[in-house]
Protein backbone atom coordinates (compact mmCIF):
# COMPACT_ATOMS: atom_id res chain seq x y z
CA UNK A 1 0.00 0.00 0.00
CA UNK A 2 1.78 3.13 -0.91
CA UNK A 3 1.14 6.74 -1.47
CA UNK A 4 3.01 8.74 -4.22
CA UNK A 5 4.01 11.99 -4.66
CA UNK A 6 6.54 14.07 -6.97
CA UNK A 7 10.06 12.58 -5.99
CA UNK A 8 8.96 10.36 -2.86
CA UNK A 9 6.03 8.30 -1.44
CA UNK A 10 4.65 6.91 1.80
CA UNK A 11 4.71 3.46 1.92
CA UNK A 12 3.06 1.12 4.25
CA UNK A 13 4.21 -2.46 4.68
CA UNK A 14 2.84 -5.66 6.78
CA UNK A 15 5.10 -8.03 8.16
CA UNK A 16 4.22 -11.84 8.59
CA UNK A 17 2.93 -10.96 12.16
CA UNK A 18 0.41 -8.66 10.87
CA UNK A 19 2.23 -5.77 12.04
CA UNK A 20 2.31 -2.63 10.03
CA UNK A 21 5.53 -0.36 9.23
CA UNK A 22 5.36 3.37 7.70
CA UNK A 23 8.76 4.07 5.46
CA UNK A 24 9.56 7.08 3.13
CA UNK A 25 10.57 5.55 0.42
CA UNK A 26 12.12 6.71 -2.69
CA UNK A 27 11.76 5.04 -6.42
CA UNK A 28 14.59 5.39 -9.07
CA UNK A 29 15.81 3.33 -11.67
CA UNK A 30 19.26 1.51 -12.54
CA UNK A 31 20.06 0.33 -15.95
CA UNK A 32 16.14 0.91 -17.01
CA UNK A 33 15.32 -1.23 -13.81
CA UNK A 34 13.07 0.17 -10.66
CA UNK A 35 14.32 0.01 -7.36
CA UNK A 36 13.38 1.59 -4.27
CA UNK A 37 15.70 2.99 -1.37
CA UNK A 38 14.25 4.36 2.45
CA UNK A 39 14.79 7.67 3.07
CA UNK A 40 13.08 7.29 6.36
CA UNK A 41 11.70 5.05 8.79
CA UNK A 42 8.57 5.87 10.73
CA UNK A 43 7.94 2.34 12.39
CA UNK A 44 4.84 0.67 13.80
CA UNK A 45 2.22 3.12 12.48
CA UNK A 46 -1.90 3.18 12.97
CA UNK A 47 -4.32 4.32 10.31
CA UNK A 48 -4.37 7.68 12.03
CA UNK A 49 -0.69 8.12 11.78
CA UNK A 50 -0.76 6.89 8.38
CA UNK A 51 -3.00 9.27 6.80
CA UNK A 52 -1.41 11.96 9.25
CA UNK A 53 2.00 11.11 7.17
CA UNK A 54 0.19 11.37 4.18
CA UNK A 55 -0.89 14.82 4.56
CA UNK A 56 2.35 15.91 5.78
CA UNK A 57 4.21 14.50 3.25
CA UNK A 58 1.80 16.27 0.81
CA UNK A 59 2.06 19.43 2.13
CA UNK A 60 6.11 19.25 1.48
CA UNK A 61 7.21 18.41 4.81
CA UNK A 62 9.84 15.76 3.95
CA UNK A 63 10.56 17.54 0.91
CA UNK A 64 14.25 18.33 2.28
CA UNK A 65 14.76 14.33 2.81
CA UNK A 66 15.12 13.98 -0.93
CA UNK A 67 17.95 16.93 -1.59
CA UNK A 68 19.70 16.36 1.80
CA UNK A 69 23.00 14.32 1.53
CA UNK A 70 25.76 13.54 4.16
CA UNK A 71 28.18 15.70 3.74
CA UNK A 72 31.84 15.25 6.31
CA UNK A 73 33.73 18.26 6.43
CA UNK A 74 37.40 17.64 7.10
CA UNK A 75 39.49 20.02 8.38
CA UNK A 76 43.04 19.98 9.22
CA UNK A 77 45.40 23.07 10.44
CA UNK A 78 48.67 22.52 8.43
CA UNK A 79 50.42 25.01 10.54
CA UNK A 80 49.84 22.91 13.41
CA UNK A 81 52.94 21.53 15.43
CA UNK A 82 51.24 17.73 14.78
CA UNK A 83 51.48 18.27 10.88
CA UNK A 84 54.87 19.14 10.54
CA UNK A 85 56.42 15.63 8.91
CA UNK A 86 54.47 15.48 5.05
CA UNK A 87 55.57 12.08 4.94
CA UNK A 88 53.13 11.19 7.39
CA UNK A 89 49.59 10.08 6.24
CA UNK A 90 46.49 12.49 6.66
CA UNK A 91 43.56 9.96 5.41
CA UNK A 92 42.44 9.46 9.22
CA UNK A 93 41.37 12.55 9.66
CA UNK A 94 38.34 11.34 7.01
CA UNK A 95 37.87 8.33 9.03
CA UNK A 96 37.93 10.35 12.12
CA UNK A 97 34.20 11.86 10.90
CA UNK A 98 32.85 8.60 10.49
CA UNK A 99 34.28 7.08 13.70
CA UNK A 100 33.09 10.47 15.63
CA UNK A 101 29.57 10.02 13.87
CA UNK A 102 29.05 6.27 14.71
CA UNK A 103 29.41 7.54 18.37
CA UNK A 104 32.02 5.01 19.00
CA UNK A 105 33.76 7.45 21.36
CA UNK A 106 31.33 8.19 23.66
CA UNK A 107 30.81 4.30 24.10
CA UNK A 108 34.72 3.77 25.23
CA UNK A 109 34.46 6.89 27.48
CA UNK A 110 31.36 5.55 29.22
CA UNK A 111 33.18 1.96 29.91
CA UNK A 112 36.44 3.68 30.77
CA UNK A 113 34.73 5.69 33.66
CA UNK A 114 34.64 2.17 35.65
CA UNK A 115 38.48 1.23 34.92
CA UNK A 116 41.60 2.97 35.39
CA UNK A 117 43.60 3.02 32.18
CA UNK A 118 47.07 4.86 32.01
CA UNK A 119 46.41 5.38 28.53
CA UNK A 120 43.34 6.47 26.28
CA UNK A 121 41.82 3.06 25.28
CA UNK A 122 39.45 5.15 22.68
CA UNK A 123 42.85 6.09 20.97
CA UNK A 124 43.93 2.78 20.80
CA UNK A 125 41.01 2.06 19.07
CA UNK A 126 40.77 4.83 16.75
CA UNK A 127 45.06 3.80 15.68
CA UNK A 128 43.69 0.44 15.38
CA UNK A 129 40.77 1.23 13.34
CA UNK A 130 42.42 3.61 11.03
CA UNK A 131 46.00 1.47 10.79
CA UNK A 132 43.62 -1.20 9.70
CA UNK A 133 41.58 0.74 6.98
CA UNK A 134 44.91 2.56 5.55
CA UNK A 135 47.81 0.53 6.42
CA UNK A 136 46.59 -3.56 6.64
CA UNK A 137 48.77 -5.21 8.55
CA UNK A 138 49.49 -7.31 11.97
CA UNK A 139 48.80 -5.64 15.25
CA UNK A 140 52.60 -6.25 16.18
CA UNK A 141 53.63 -4.16 12.80
CA UNK A 142 50.97 -1.49 13.40
CA UNK A 143 52.34 -1.01 16.83
CA UNK A 144 56.15 -0.99 15.88
CA UNK A 145 55.93 0.94 12.09
CA UNK A 146 52.47 2.01 11.74
CA UNK A 147 51.35 4.09 14.59
CA UNK A 148 54.54 6.59 13.34
CA UNK A 149 53.13 6.82 9.86
CA UNK A 150 49.84 8.68 11.04
CA UNK A 151 49.77 12.40 12.37
CA UNK A 152 49.14 12.49 16.00
CA UNK A 153 50.29 11.25 19.27
CA UNK A 154 50.38 7.71 18.73
CA UNK A 155 52.96 6.40 21.26
CA UNK A 156 51.74 3.25 21.86
CA UNK A 157 53.66 0.01 23.48
CA UNK A 158 52.71 -3.30 22.27
CA UNK A 159 51.81 -4.18 25.85
CA UNK A 160 49.37 -1.22 25.55
CA UNK A 161 47.35 -2.75 22.35
CA UNK A 162 47.19 -6.25 23.86
CA UNK A 163 45.51 -5.60 27.15
CA UNK A 164 43.16 -3.41 25.50
CA UNK A 165 41.96 -6.93 23.22
CA UNK A 166 40.59 -8.05 26.03
CA UNK A 167 38.47 -4.65 27.10
CA UNK A 168 37.36 -4.11 23.37
CA UNK A 169 36.20 -8.42 23.75
CA UNK A 170 33.95 -6.81 26.80
CA UNK A 171 32.40 -3.87 24.76
CA UNK A 172 31.75 -4.97 20.99
CA UNK A 173 28.15 -5.40 22.06
CA UNK A 174 27.54 -2.40 23.90
CA UNK A 175 29.26 -0.87 20.48
CA UNK A 176 27.54 -2.93 17.99
CA UNK A 177 24.26 -0.96 19.81
CA UNK A 178 25.75 1.85 20.07
CA UNK A 179 26.82 2.19 16.40
CA UNK A 180 23.29 0.65 14.68
CA UNK A 181 21.73 3.35 16.57
CA UNK A 182 24.03 6.11 15.40
CA UNK A 183 23.31 4.63 11.86
CA UNK A 184 19.29 4.08 12.08
CA UNK A 185 19.29 8.21 13.01
CA UNK A 186 21.77 9.08 10.94
CA UNK A 187 21.39 7.60 8.02
CA UNK A 188 18.01 5.98 8.41
CA UNK A 189 18.43 2.29 8.28
CA UNK A 190 15.82 -0.18 9.20
CA UNK A 191 16.92 -3.26 10.28
CA UNK A 192 13.37 -5.00 10.65
CA UNK A 193 13.71 -7.46 7.71
CA UNK A 194 17.24 -9.21 8.56
CA UNK A 195 18.55 -12.17 6.44
CA UNK A 196 21.36 -14.85 7.73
Amino acid sequence: MCYTGDMSYICKKKNREGTFYTFLCEGYRIDGKSRQRTLKYFGKTTDEEFQDLKRRHAKGEFDDLNKTKNIVKVSLDLDSEKVSNEAKNIGWKTLQEIYDELDITKAIKNYSKSHKFKYSLDEVMQLLVFCRVLYPDSKANTINEMQHKLFGNWDFSYNDIMRSLDHFYDLQEELQIVMHKSICENIGRSAYLVFY
